[in-house]
């Protein structure tokens, strides 16, 4: 797969939701670079070294630069794609994310009820002994979910839950890669069997 046909995703919605789970099953499936940008305590965006290109994209709605990052930092380290994960309270402008599907970025906002999604964070939390409560949840979602929640952003949805359960990772890998990079849901199976990832 050569740079400029590489898939790149961006991945978007509420703490707990299952964005980072999601990035590191596509990447060990389907060989896609994960850049988390979802730092506890830091600034993931600053870190990655990307705050130039994600200003273009998020204020300017100019995706370029932060395609080519994407697909630079792809190539040279060997990925056939790549998947950044964004933190809860990012929201990226509708606009942008036309003009970024124009540039080959796809975006996948995870979604959920308000209580499917506390719950999982919750869970998480007692998982990770990390001890962050509901409030904290609200005080990061709830902007956040009430953006997504408006009819221009319905395409790039994709619910995590089935009737409050989690999905599993491969459903979700599946309706990623048929919605947002627009391959058939058997990719995942045909990149299993012939030795991907």
């Amino acid at each position: 797969m050569n740079a400029a046909s590489a898939p790149l995703v961006l991945l978007f919605g509420p703490s707990g939701v299952g964005k980072t789970t999601l990035a590191h099953v596509l990447n060990q499936a389907l060989r896609m670079l994960h850049i988390d940008l979802d730092q506890w305590g830091q600034s993931g965006i600053d870190a990655a070294a990307l705050r130039p290109e994600w200003n273009a994209l998020h204020r300017d709605l100019l995706p370029d630069a932060f395609a080519c990052a994407l697909r630079r930092r792809a190539a040279d380290t060997g990925h056939a794609g790549a998947v950044a994960s964004f933190p809860s309270f990012a929201v990226l402008p509708a606009a942008a994310i036309e003009a970024a599907s124009r540039q080959g970025l796809s975006t996948v906002i995870l979604y959920g009820t308000v209580s499917e999604c506390l719950d999982a964070f919750l869970r998480r939390e007692v998982a990770s002994r990390r001890g962050l409560d509901a409030g904290f949840w609200y005080q990061q979602n709830a902007a956040m979910l009430a953006a997504y929640a408006r009819p221009e952003y319905a395409a790039f949805r994709v619910s995590a839950f089935d009737r409050g359960v989690r999905r599993s990772s491969e459903d979700l890998v599946s309706e990623v890669l048929c919605r947002a990079i627009g391959e058939p849901a058997s990719r995942l199976a045909r990149l299993r069997t012939s030795g991907a990832g």
